[in-house]
């Protein structure tokens, strides 16, 4: 591959991953990503995910090994820019350039975004919507108000899920510390964006207006600790989205996509039509929007 590093490759039960770094010369900026294609591939779709706020793809681990399981090819993104005046812009570009470096333009992409990552793959989205065939808005930021009366749930999901796999979930949270520090100007930027406004609503109405049909997802979590999956839900049928999932097993918080693999499966099995099996993976309370379903 022309202008990828290669850090690391490792090869899983269910499929060969590649951690690299690619080269924007345009923009002199450095992308993380890793690449993962299962040993026995299912369908030919492609998942590509972007990261949360603070997170680094250690964030998306559980997820990307969940797609090898059922046999669905990979990417998921992280940032390393530092353009504090328009993060989310090129945390966008960011899945752009690796959408168009590693995923092949006559496969189906579906993308999905952790909390403030929705933002950027809606985004990548409207400036690429002939390349995706669905979204998935995962305990979406910059949709909903940060309510600070779910505050006390963070610690709720932290002790839960720290103590059941300290060692996995420990490694997301001290990826997140590192993250945040060697980022702290870029973090505190996008933080800003995220708890004063700067909603999305009009990006997800300009995304339905644009061209080729691409299907919405919106997936909540019961016990987030930052928005009310009651408002989620109205949102989701008042922008027209195609299902909306509210997760409710286990802690069921905020970042339950990097810790629980029914959430991650029953994500990839809406967003992917003709994966096997996958009425039995989909769970939760799934609703088809009205408007959607007309």
């Amino acid at each position: 591959m022309n202008n990828f590093e290669v850090i690391k490759k490792w090869d899983t039960e269910n499929g060969h991953v590649t951690y690299g770094v690619a080269q924007d010369e345009e923009r002199r900026t450095e992308i993380p990503f890793w690449h993962g294609v299962p040993h026995d591939e299912t369908v030919e779709d492609y998942i590509v995910a972007k990261t949360g706020l603070t997170a680094d793809l250690q964030s998306l681990k559980l997820f990307g090994n969940t797609a090898l399981e059922l046999g669905v090819n990979f990417v998921t993104v992280g940032h390393r820019h530092k353009n504090i005046g328009k993060a989310i812009k090129e945390n966008s570009r960011d899945v752009q350039f690796i959408l168009d470096s590693l995923v092949p333009g006559d496969i189906d992409v579906h993308g999905a975004g952790l909390s403030r990552g929705w933002a950027g793959i809606l985004l990548a989205g409207i400036h690429r919507p002939d390349r995706f065939s669905s979204m998935t808005a995962v305990a979406p930021a910059m949709m909903a108000p940060v309510n600070l009366f779910r505050f006390w749930k963070i610690g709720v999901e932290v002790g839960v899920e720290t103590a059941r796999n300290p060692r996995e979930f420990g490694g997301v949270l001290f990826d997140s510390i590192r993250t945040s520090r060697n980022r702290l100007g870029v973090t505190m930027s996008e933080m800003a964006k995220v708890g004063i406004g700067g909603f999305v609503h009009e990006r997800v109405r300009e995304l339905r207006d644009s061209g080729p049909l691409v299907k919405l997802h919106l997936a909540a979590s019961k016990d987030d600790c930052f928005f009310d999956p009651n408002i989620m839900e109205r949102l989701a049928e008042e922008l027209a989205f195609d299902t909306y999932t509210l997760f409710s097993e286990g802690s069921a918080g905020h970042s339950a996509l990097a810790y629980n693999p029914k959430l991650s499966k029953s994500i990839i099995a809406t967003a992917i039509e003709d994966l096997p099996g996958r009425e039995e993976l989909i769970l939760g309370k799934q609703l088809i929007t009205p408007k959607s379903a007309a």
